[in-house]
């Protein structure tokens, strides 16, 4: 979506209110991109599924932005919030242990071994008895 405008606010309901909406704007934000390419300030005050393509603009806001920006700089608003970008929570994962040191020294020994084991005796020289 091309603009020319030059001061920008996203406010309202801007494709949904939540990273899983399944209204249009949510299910194209990977192929939706705002063009902003005059804009000198961008506000963001709502959940804005999509880019922002701003590169003279200063961005401000309290919303939420699920997508990429690209602007000139980003601040807190007036009153101290913050845009939010993109955010997805952490999911905790088991840890999954690491092998010991010693066992992985162990283990490569033990194949070293085993392949010396395994080469030939050489050949002995042509015209040598035996």
């Amino acid at each position: 979506i091309n603009s020319s405008a030059t001061q920008v606010s996203f406010g309202g309901q801007l494709g949904g209110d939540q990273v899983n909406s399944t209204d249009a704007l949510a299910l194209s934000r990977d192929r939706l991109v705002f063009n902003l390419s005059q804009a000198s300030s961008v506000s963001v005050n709502s959940f804005l599924n999509g880019s922002v393509l701003a590169p003279n603009a200063a961005v401000t806001g309290s919303g939420h932005l699920e997508g990429t920006l690209i602007a000139n700089s980003l601040a807190p608003s007036a009153n101290g919030s913050k845009l939010e970008l993109g955010y997805e929570p952490f999911v905790t994962l088991s840890p999954v242990p690491e092998p010991d040191a010693g066992a992985l020294l162990m283990a490569g020994l033990g194949a070293l071994a085993f392949l010396s084991r395994r080469r030939r005796p050489p050949r002995p020289p042509l015209g040598a008895s035996g």
